[in-house]
């Protein structure tokens, strides 16, 4: 009925394990994808940790956009690349070596012909520089003086 006691037993708990998890301010491994295709592409990715293969949430790019990979880990990722038509067969698969975080540009590397005169496209993931970032405005010394006031003498 009443849950109070029980919630200020939790609270401690709650202190403690954002205290312990507040220092990691720099987070490394962040990956960010930009597709600089002219068709969607459904992006993947997947990194072992602790013995398991774990997989990012699928995530549709339109070209032009921008999305970020929702897995934070450093080390060997493997990035899959698949038609949004086609989503059970990958188009692309590449493995990348993550140390910071990055920003990759997916991007057409060659056009070929298949033998029943179809184009298929190979793509490439290029690393390219994360944008910059504006920083926070510091605030001025003096405030901004007003046209219609007096003078100070």
């Amino acid at each position: 009925m009443f849950r109070a006691p029980y919630i200020l037993r939790a609270l401690p708990l709650s202190v403690v394990a954002l205290l312990l998890f507040a220092g990691n301010g720099a987070a490394d491994g962040l990956v960010g994808y930009r597709n600089d295709t002219n068709q969607p592409i459904i992006v993947q990715s997947a990194v072992v940790v602790n013995n398991a293969m774990r997989r990012s949430k699928p995530q549709l790019i339109y070209p032009g956009e921008i999305a970020v990979d929702g897995l934070n880990a450093t080390g060997v990722r493997r990035i899959a690349l698949y038609d949004p038509k086609k989503p059970n067969i990958a188009i692309h698969q590449e493995d990348v070596t993550i140390g910071r975080d990055v920003l990759l540009s997916i991007q057409i590397d060659t056009t070929i012909m298949v033998k029943d005169k179809t184009q298929a496209s190979r793509y490439k993931l290029v690393p390219t520089a994360l944008p910059n970032l504006p920083s926070r405005p510091s605030m001025p010394s003096q405030p901004p003086k007003s046209p219609g006031m007096p003078k100070k003498k």
